[in-house]
């Protein structure tokens, strides 16, 4: 399993078509992959982490990163992650983020999906990788 380039900022934007047709199979679901999905919400979510930042009141930081991340178009996006070491096998990806989705209720079938991650701090070997689902 690769997570390919494309950095954005610290973020990193993973692109799998084969990630999504393992969670199509495991879900029993028609997830379309969307290989921009993932970019944008990298984007966002560094834009929003940014801006929150720069705030020392934790309810105007959320505030204003949730209003980033309407503006960029994901105020009805579900968002399942899981951690991930680096170079894991994409079944090992895939079984992680199907609990994720199971275990927050999301459906996938049907609906536009992409992928994000980040390398966790103080350990370099592990990603948490995100499945945008919208």
């Amino acid at each position: 399993y690769e997570i390919s380039a494309c950095l954005v900022g610290s973020e990193m934007c993973i692109r799998d078509r084969e990630l999504t047709a393992e969670l199509n199979k495991e879900l029993s679901s028609n997830a379309v992959y969307d290989e921009y999905l993932g970019d944008r919400f990298a984007a966002a979510m560094n834009a929003a982490m940014d801006a929150g930042s720069q705030f020392e009141d934790s309810d105007e930081a959320e505030e204003v990163a949730e209003g980033i991340l309407a503006a960029a178009g994901f105020s009805d996006a579900e968002v399942a992650a899981t951690v991930a070491p680096k170079g894991a096998e994409i079944r090992l990806v895939a079984s992680g983020l199907e609990s994720a989705i199971i275990n927050q209720r999301f459906s996938i079938d049907g609906k536009k999906i992409g992928y994000a991650g980040a390398k966790l701090k103080g350990n370099g070997n592990n990603y948490m990788v995100f499945a945008v689902i919208q």
